[in-house]
């Protein structure tokens, strides 16, 4: 109750704004709902699984002020305070996108994407803000289950920045770029997966792959849906 009254003291002023009449009604009232189920918020897997994706129809905002922007942010993410993101020029440049907004915790990105989906847009806010997209991708948030746990330490190797790989271990770019598949790694000799940091030394775990998708749904433009492998290495 106490999230949704401060949404409604937005979303009924802008809806002023927009026009009266049963249609405008209605969507205020279809908003609400959306809310109250829980459909404006991402969570952190969500969002780490679309951006790892690629589908080229996701635009992260980061709300908070640019010296927490610069000292770390999702990447990707543009920074744009409110004001900025609905200027006319900027809603034109994110026609079509699915936009995902965040700030610190939540509270300014919900009211932000209510904001937004009053004007017709596809927006989100990240459950959690940075903050909490921090704590679950540095194991701080406790998964549910081993598989769960696998996903997230992968996804947390996939987006750590300035990663350095001990033991001469590749780097997180490297592997990335090289795409191994299983075939490919069969085929070399121990020295050479050695070479390339495909044995797992004690401590490490994951190492998240992007690989073709047959299962996931075309991106834009034809290329190739990608997705989140865990496997060994990082």
């Amino acid at each position: 109750m106490n999230r949704l009254l401060p949404l409604s003291l937005i979303i009924l002023p802008l809806a002023a704004c927009v026009g009266s009449g049963p249609d405008v009604d209605n969507r205020v009232a279809g908003i609400a709902q959306s809310i109250a189920r829980g459909e404006d918020r991402v969570s952190v897997d969500e969002l780490g699984s679309w951006i790892v994706a690629d589908q080229g129809n996701l635009a992260v905002v980061d709300m908070r002020p640019e010296a927490e922007y610069a000292a770390g942010a999702i990447q990707g993410a543009k920074n744009l305070s409110l004001a900025q993101l609905m200027n006319g020029d900027t809603m034109a440049e994110l026609a079509g996108k699915k936009l995902v907004l965040y700030s610190q915790d939540s509270a300014d990105a919900a009211q932000a994407a209510a904001l937004l989906r009053v004007t017709g847009r596809e927006a989100f806010s990240l459950s959690g803000g940075y903050s909490g997209w921090e704590e679950k991708l540095s194991g701080g948030a406790p998964a549910s289950d081993n598989a769960a746990a696998e996903k997230d330490h992968a996804l947390s190797c996939y987006f750590a920045k300035g990663y350095e790989a001990p033991l001469g271990l590749p780097s997180m770019e490297d592997l990335a770029n090289a795409v191994p598949t299983s075939d490919n790694l069969a085929a070399l000799s121990p020295s050479e997966l050695l070479d390339m940091g495909y044995t797992r030394p004690p401590g490490m775990g994951y190492t998240p792959q992007i690989k073709p998708v047959a299962s996931a749904a075309p991106a834009a433009g034809g290329g190739k849906a990608k997705g989140l492998v865990v496997d060994e290495g990082c």
